[in-house]
């Protein structure tokens, strides 16, 4: 799930500033615990990432220091995380920082889910795909291959700019991307 930082619960800002205090994106991401995940944590072909075990209240903080170099005997390996606590993982690639993967248990997920996803009719969920797969240029180009007129593609963009969805611009927001349905 996608969150808009500026907009997000005061507990979230407060993970995010606990786990990677010199991250400052609008934008994060909020999963449940995969299962397993190894906290690789070295720079290697321009790509470094962090991992921070916190506690939801933050008042913990536990970093994993660095490790997954060739000298190292061993990666790190979490497979669970306790109740009432996050894994925050950053990341810098090629010299820029990309947006925070938040995990947390399954069991805390319900506290940052914020509002329902909106209902979505075939038309806008095919449109938000595209949106969110292409480039503006080879939307319109797109849409008419897939059998959607240029009437309806601009009363759909209309439609989820309503929903907010996406932006005044036409580019999707945080609560368009968590609106798409999953490709998984």
């Amino acid at each position: 799930m996608h969150i808009d930082l500026r907009k997000a619960p005061e507990v979230l800002r407060l993970i995010q500033r606990a786990g990677a205090s010199y991250y400052h994106k609008i934008v994060a991401q909020i999963l449940p615990f995969p299962g397993r995940l190894y906290l690789s944590s070295h720079w290697e072909g321009g790509t470094r990432y962090w991992y921070t075990l916190v506690a939801l209240d933050g008042t913990a903080r536990i970093p994993v220091p660095e490790n997954g170099t060739p000298f190292a005997i061993a990666t790190p390996e979490i497979t669970s995380i306790p109740t009432g606590s996050a894994l925050v993982e950053t990341c810098v690639f090629r010299g820029k920082n990309m947006p925070a993967k938040i995990y947390v248990n399954p069991e805390n997920m319900n506290q940052f889910v914020l509002t329902e996803a909106p209902q979505l009719t075939d038309l806008e969920s095919k449109v938000l795909g595209l949106v969110c797969g292409l480039k503006s240029a080879y939307r319109r180009e797109e849409a008419a291959r897939q059998g959607i007129s240029l009437a309806d593609y601009e009363a759909t963009i209309a439609s989820l700019k309503g929903k907010k969805l996406l932006n005044a611009g036409g580019a999707v927001t945080p609560a368009g991307r968590n609106a798409r349905p999953s490709r998984y």
